[in-house]
């Protein structure tokens, strides 16, 4: 056997073969026909051997009639009325016949006329009587606290004679605009002292101005593994020439005649 013209054939090489395809030549085609309702389980079921069970409910042999209902029914065929007795109005009813007035209800019944109240003497509320007497003329919007109010500036008296609580102040105040210096500012003595150096190292980065080359470290030292098609088995028999290279040359350069690839 002859492996593929234009391969890796270095001394450290591995014959692979191909797989066998697993899908299988023949597909599945399903049938457009509808479906008939048939399964095959349905076709082998063989069904209960044992006879069939018989009811326990007793046969009805009613014939119901197809004629409309009467309206009379057994309990009412045999019935027999009971003899109802004559009414008889006592005497004292044909003294005086009712007779009804036509004028309005006063509002006295006889309740009304019969009760006598409770015999105990009322109780006495406990709110203290108002003598409040409301006036209907319109609110003239002043008020007593507002009639009485004096305004601090026309306060004398009393009021003007106390004496701040407030320490008073040395000098006058100025009203010249602030000029942006304070007295912690003025005031304030800098430290001599050489100012502490941090002890984190000073990164010193390297950026590129130029485009990205897509090109790394890795892709750079990566010896690439060149793979040689063949017809042996697994193990590696029946294959003429190895199948990877493990020299760091491009694959151009993998045919056997250079001193890395053997």
């Amino acid at each position: 056997m002859s492996c593929r013209p234009g391969c890796c054939v270095g001394s450290n090489a591995v014959c692979l073969n191909k797989s066998p395809p697993w899908a299988k030549a023949n597909q599945f085609s399903p049938s457009c026909a509808p479906f008939d309702g048939i399964s095959t389980y349905r076709n082998a079921f063989t069904g209960c051997y044992a006879p069939p069970s018989k009811s326990l409910r007793p046969n009805n042999y009613f014939d119901p009639s197809c004629a409309p209902l009467d309206g009379v029914s057994t309990y009412r065929a045999a019935y027999v009325p009971m003899p109802v007795c004559p009414v008889m109005k006592p005497p004292w009813v044909h003294r005086g016949e009712f007779d009804p007035s036509c004028a309005p209800f006063d509002g006295v019944t006889t309740y009304r006329g019969d009760f006598r109240g409770c015999m105990v003497p009322r109780v006495q509320s406990l709110k203290p009587n108002s003598f409040f007497d409301p006036s209907c003329a319109p609110m003239e919007s002043t008020t007593t606290h507002r009639c009485s109010y004096i305004p601090y500036c026309m306060r004398d008296s009393i009021y003007a004679k106390q004496q701040s609580a407030k320490p008073p102040q040395e000098g006058d105040v100025s009203c010249a605009p602030f000029d942006g210096i304070t007295t912690y500012r003025c005031d304030f003595f800098p430290r001599c002292t050489e100012r502490v150096g941090s002890m984190k190292p000073d990164p010193m980065p390297r950026f590129s101005d130029a485009p990205f080359a897509d090109l790394s470290t890795y892709r750079n030292d990566y010896p690439p593994f060149h793979f040689v098609d063949c017809c042996g088995d697994s193990v590696g028999n029946g294959c003429c020439a190895p199948a990877f290279c493990h020299a760091t040359c491009p694959p151009p350069c993998c045919s056997g005649g250079c001193g890395e690839c053997g």
